[in-house]
């Protein structure tokens, strides 16, 4: 019996060792596993076709996610929202005049 007590206060530790490390593994994979929602992502790459790209400064929107992959022109929110989604904040203009006026001037025509 002796044997026996001394093994179950290991064990316990190592159960709650192994159990503290599957929730900190779930709690990294959580964060990897955040996504900007889908209909923006469509909405993003709709506004990318109507666009005229000569020097390809939105290449990356063609790949990943716009908020994780950070997308040129693309400012997204910080954190998920109440949907389990990022959102994108707003759109923004890098390039120097006049490519920038004709960005601005398409993206609201759309």
């Amino acid at each position: 019996m002796g044997v026996l007590e001394r093994s179950q206060p290991t064990s316990a530790k190592s159960g709650a060792s192994l159990i503290l490390c599957l929730c900190w593994c779930l709690i990294l994979t959580g964060a990897d596993s955040q996504e900007t929602h889908r209909v923006e992502v469509n909405a993003l790459r709709i506004i990318k076709r109507s666009l005229t790209d000569p020097y390809r400064n939105l290449r990356n929107w063609n790949k990943g996610d716009p908020c994780t992959s950070n997308w040129t022109g693309v400012l997204c929110y910080n954190r998920t929202m109440n949907d389990g989604y990022l959102h994108v904040r707003e759109l923004y203009d890098y390039s120097p005049p006049p490519f920038c006026c004709i960005l601005v001037c398409n993206i609201k025509s759309i």
